[in-house]
């Protein structure tokens, strides 16, 4: 049975990597008139999210900076439900800035399948995007994995609070993070949203 609450959830951009194995801003690479920043962004606002935030020093979006910088993607998401107090109890739509073969109605997916006892939710084999439920547990689970200093995995974060799988439907849920990956994911064309 679907959460009553999935019409009440926000949406996260994870864009505050570095990007390293790209050599420039994945955020900023341009596919056709959009950045891939702006493409995320427009594909949770099309879902429903309400607000979208971007983790990392963005400030043409309503963002967050890391506040415990080089901690990865758990550090932005940290940040995030750390400064936007408002978000306690909300479901937030996480996403990479990275996937845009990721169409709105792949999230629309996963939030129809959030269930009122899940923490979370996300694709077999694919830690992002990922439903959570913002809540103690969600808190708790985030300073365990961050309490070393050195960051923590996606993945690591959804087997801590067990979130459910769901098969996805045809789409194109890879990440981007070398330049042969764009050149392979420009030549394939078709751009979800």
């Amino acid at each position: 049975m679907p959460s009553a609450a999935m019409a009440d959830f926000a949406g996260l951009v994870l864009a505050g990597g570095a990007s390293s194995r790209m050599g420039e801003d994945k955020a900023l690479l341009r596919h056709g008139e959009h950045s891939l920043l702006e493409l995320a962004v427009r594909r949770l606002t099309a879902a429903g999210a309400d607000p979208v935030l971007v983790s990392g020093d963005r400030p043409d979006y309503d963002c967050v900076p890391d506040s415990r910088p080089g901690l990865g993607p758990l550090g932005g998401l940290v940040s995030v439900i750390n400064e936007r107090p408002g978000l306690g109890n909300r479901l937030l739509l996480v996403t990479a800035v990275d996937t845009p073969g990721l169409s709105a109605d792949n999230l629309l997916a996963l939030l129809r399948s959030m269930q009122a006892g899940d923490s979370g939710i996300h694709f077999d084999d694919h830690p992002l995007p990922l439903v959570l439920r913002v809540s103690d547990a969600l808190h708790h689970a985030l300073d365990e994995l961050l309490a070393d200093g050195q960051g923590a995995s996606v993945r690591a974060l959804a087997e801590r609070l067990e979130c459910r799988t769901l098969s996805p439907a045809e789409s194109d849920l890879r990440n981007i993070n070398t330049p042969a990956d764009w050149t392979a994911f420009n030549r394939a064309g078709e751009l979800a949203v």
